[in-house]
């Protein structure tokens, strides 16, 4: 895989990345690598990161708190499915393709699962995350 015209980041600060994973774009056309980290202090914050893509296309390297996801996800309506433009205000001023990356590493980490109008949580939480990478 290559860094594909990944746009440059401030890397923030004291996050250990503690696991290095693979999924598939949603089109299927390239395989999109991402990280899992914790805050050095605080080993229950937990992190997500785009890290590469194998395709074309830009994308952020920034770190986003898995609690920011889970919030954007917590103003939906429940028992709604959703699509990645659920992400469209955590990526203001960034690719369109930090949305829909983000959205097929979730999915593919079982965060988000397919249902027959569109996606849905795949865990009431993402806390589950932490026992994950511990």
């Amino acid at each position: 895989m290559s860094n594909t015209e990944v746009i440059p980041h401030l890397e923030a600060p004291d996050i250990r990345v503690a696991k290095i994973a693979t999924a598939a774009s949603l089109s299927g056309s390239s395989q999109l690598a991402y990280h899992l980290g914790y805050l050095a202090s605080n080993k229950d914050s937990i992190f997500f990161r785009l890290w590469k893509n194998s395709g074309n296309g830009k994308f952020s390297t920034d770190w986003r708190a898995l609690a920011d996801i889970e919030k954007a996800l917590a103003k939906l309506p429940t028992e709604s499915s959703f699509t990645a433009d659920a992400f469209a205000p955590m990526f203001q001023g960034r690719s369109v393709n930090n949305r829909y990356f983000t959205f097929a590493c979730l999915l593919g980490a079982g965060f988000l699962c397919r249902t027959d109008k569109g996606y849905s949580t795949g865990m009431a939480s993402f806390s589950g995350a932490l026992e994950e990478i511990r």
